[in-house]
């Protein structure tokens, strides 16, 4: 049998770093599987064109995928290995090999079959690397090497000949390198800066103001670009400084920043928004130079997520927006999502909200009131009611003669409060709950209250599968009207939809298909456009009034869990989800779920069973760990980023296939194999993915049970999928 494999790519929506938000950062270590907790002070991590982040250390190699470290150290009796635990520095290369440094040259890692060539430098042959000690190795535009040493200078390794070129004349202990927007190449080394000439194989050495050179910033070991075109410059002992190259100045931004930051000498690169990041000791410093502000994220004893207590050596960002650093001592960090902006309002359950006017919303919290100004969220006990501030609130609602109707506990009649004239009233009967139709009357199970006749007036809709007469009443548990003569009808027999005129309805079906998800409905919340949620024992349905059907939600097309506590739409038409396990994100264009749980800092996840809703500025509100929260769709907006998916091993009744080895089914790694022979008999096979988005990893081991089939035959594959995802917050399509 062949089989062909290819990658597979997951769109993900990331919250990228925010400049004003704080970060949680995550610390990994030996006790993880990190080789060694110290790294070299210079380029020490990288992400490689598959997504994986690979980090030199004192003690060999690291591949990370998201859950597991792969370890690459020296071992004798394997003449293609890593020649050297010391390693300095690593570059990927044009063509997808990965260059690692060491202190006895570079070691030239092929990803497809997993063995090192070494390069290191030979008296005899003027086109061999020019030193050994490699303090960096940089790849510029076109693709050439850069390798800078600690005693031998520059050398650059072409791409197109495949031999390297001495700058060696120029340098000293090469410290870093960079290359700006305009392609122009800077070195910077223990005499200072200097600049590579215009289409020329030479540099010149950028004169160094004296007293620059009193406070050691000769030694030039991070350089970024600002936007002007300016360098910012880090030494390696102590200082920050500028040098315009338009201009020829110079100026010390030494006494502008009091931060450790001033000795992390090598700590410097920007992000794809044009910020400057540094790293200190237990410190990380954001700058921005088009507004001019900054940010300092520094270390807390008392906020375990804070930046850890070490040096940090070398940074980057992955391709998904997370801060990475590798650290001195401390085995590496990343600085995972921001934590979501959530914030405080009071202690109140949202029972029902209602609008009283303009500016104002009435809460509804059972055993409190409070009155909302719907344009700052504000929230005071001023304006209620006051026969409503003491007594325990069931239900209420807002009738089109602004008056409030409500039921306390205890109360065999309705309290009728008119909110223009303060009068009050007594309506005969006890309800369950109140809900306002379209007509300004107020709805009860499924009757209403006739104002003409002053008693309630029962409705008893002919419907297929709901009970006759007064036992409808009981049996519904929530209305919702979506035009003036349709009321739907939430039971635990179903939906039912029921037209108030025509006297006619009917039953939609069940999930899977365009039903609802479950029999069981508890709660109908609405949305914009026509929609509306239901809240069912097995997830959650959406109403498409563009093609009168359910769209239906639950763990198996995304929900984290079957338990869904509350849904609100946001400004922009997003359904915004809980459930007793996180909080979704619904796409309703693309139907795609993004899922965030208290590792992306939810204060929470015991979301509580009562009414989410939005005021007027947008900010949502949830009700969590018994209060009442809110926070901002935009400070969640994420950062989409295509997430490949790699094949990793291959399996052959359970066992896993080496590639390589002697009458091995692979030649070489399974994610570079462009198909595998199986023969009729060998049916029993499997394989493992990994998606590496290092915040939430995901990683899968799919097998299949193929029925045996003749030589001649064809394989009848009965899949048998075992699908583990560690991944807790992915965009999933549903369906």
């Amino acid at each position: 049998m062949i089989k062909r494999l290819a990658y597979l790519f997951i769109l993900l929506a990331i919250p990228g770093l925010s400049f004003g938000q704080e970060l949680r950062f995550q610390r990994f270590t030996m006790e993880d599987g990190l080789s060694n907790d110290g790294t070299y002070w210079l380029e020490s991590l990288i992400q490689d064109r598959e997504g994986f982040m690979w980090f030199t250390t004192f003690n060999g190699l690291n591949r990370f995928d998201g859950k597991n470290f792969k370890k690459y150290q020296y071992d004798q009796n394997n003449p293609k290995g890593l020649g050297n635990n010391l390693t300095t520095a690593i570059c990927e290369a044009t063509d997808g090999r990965i260059w690692v440094g060491t202190n006895s040259g570079i070691y030239v890692f092929d990803p497809q079959t997993e063995a090192f060539e070494q390069l290191s430098h030979d008296p005899a042959n003027p086109h061999s690397l020019c030193g050994n000690e490699i303090n960096f190795i940089k790849k510029d535009r076109d693709g050439n090497m850069w390798i800078g040493t600690g005693t031998s200078g520059v050398c650059r390794w072409s791409h197109q000949t495949g031999h390297f070129d001495d700058f060696n004349g120029y340098f000293g202990s090469a410290l870093s390198f960079f290359q700006q927007k305009n392609g122009t190449i800077w070195v910077g080394d223990f005499q200072g800066l200097h600049q590579k000439v215009d289409g020329k194989d030479e540099f010149r050495r950028i004169d160094i103001p004296e007293d620059f050179k009193r406070k050691n910033f000769q030694k030039t070991s991070g350089i970024a670009e600002l936007p002007d075109g300016s360098l910012l410059i880090t030494s390696r002992d102590f200082g920050l400084w500028t040098y315009n190259p338009r201009t020829q100045e110079f100026a010390d931004l030494s006494q502008s920043f009091k931060s450790s930051i001033l000795y992390a000498p090598n700590c410097l690169f920007a992000d794809e928004e044009g910020k400057i990041w540094m790293g200190g000791v237990g410190e990380v410093f954001c700058y921005d130079p088009v507004t001019g502000g900054f940010k300092v994220f520094r270390h807390n004893e008392e906020a375990p997520a804070s930046v850890p207590m070490f040096g940090l050596a070398s940074g980057c960002f992955d391709a998904a927006g997370s801060l990475w650093f590798v650290t001195s001592g401390g085995g590496v960090i990343v600085a995972n999502s921001p934590q979501p902006p959530f914030e405080k309002v009071g202690s109140i359950y949202p029972g029902e909200v209602i609008r009283l006017d303009e500016d104002r919303l009435l809460i509804n919290g059972f055993d409190k009131r409070g009155i909302m100004d719907a344009q700052r969220g504000t929230l005071t006990a001023a304006g209620v009611p006051a026969s409503l501030t003491n007594t325990w609130t069931e239900t209420l609602a807002l009738s089109g003669k602004n008056e409030l109707w409500v039921q306390q506990r205890g109360e065999s009649h309705v309290k009728v409060f008119n909110l223009k004239t303060g009068e009050t009233r007594q309506v005969p009967g006890r309800v369950g709950w109140l809900r306002a139709g379209p007509d300004g009357r107020i709805w009860s199970g499924f009757k209403y209250f006739d104002e003409a006749v002053n008693q309630w007036v029962n409705e008893y809709p002919k419907i297929e599968g709901l009970p006759d007469s007064a036992e409808v009443g009981r049996a519904v548990v929530d209305i919702h009207f979506s035009a003036k003569n349709i009321v739907w009808l939430a039971t635990n027999t179903g939906i039912f939809q029921y037209n108030l005129e025509s006297k006619q309805g009917r039953k939609y079906p069940l999930y899977p298909g365009d039903g609802v998800s479950a029999e069981v409905v508890h709660k109908i919340h609405p949305g914009q456009a026509g929609r509306f949620y239901l809240i069912t024992s097995n997830g959650m349905s959406m109403y498409d009034p563009a093609s009168d059907r359910f769209l239906s939600f639950n763990e198996n097309n995304g929900l984290l869990h079957n338990q869904v506590t509350t849904v609100v739409e946001d400004a922009d038409g997003n359904a915004w989800i809980t459930t007793t396990r996180g909080m979704h994100r619904l796409d309703l264009a693309t139907r795609r779920f993004t899922n965030y749980d208290i590792n992306d800092g939810l204060p929470g996840v015991n979301f509580n069973f009562q009414r989410a809703f939005r005021d007027d500025a947008g900010f949502l509100y949830f009700s969590i760990n018994e209060e009442l929260m809110r926070f901002h769709p935009d400070s969640l907006k994420p950062k989409e980023y295509v997430a490949p998916v790699h094949l990793l091993d291959f399996y052959l009744n359970h066992e896993k296939v080496q590639p390589g080895a002697q009458d091995s089914l692979l030649e070489k790694q399974l994610r570079f194999s462009q198909k595998i022979q199986l023969r009729h008999d060998q049916s029993d096979f499997g394989f493992s993915f990994i998606m590496p988005v290092f915040t939430k990893p995901r990683r899968w081991n799919i097998f299949t049970n193929c029925r045996p089939m003749t030589k001649t035959g064809k394989v009848q594959a009965r899949a048998a999928k075992s699908i583990t995802p560690i991944c807790r917050r992915a965009t999933t399509p549903s369906g």
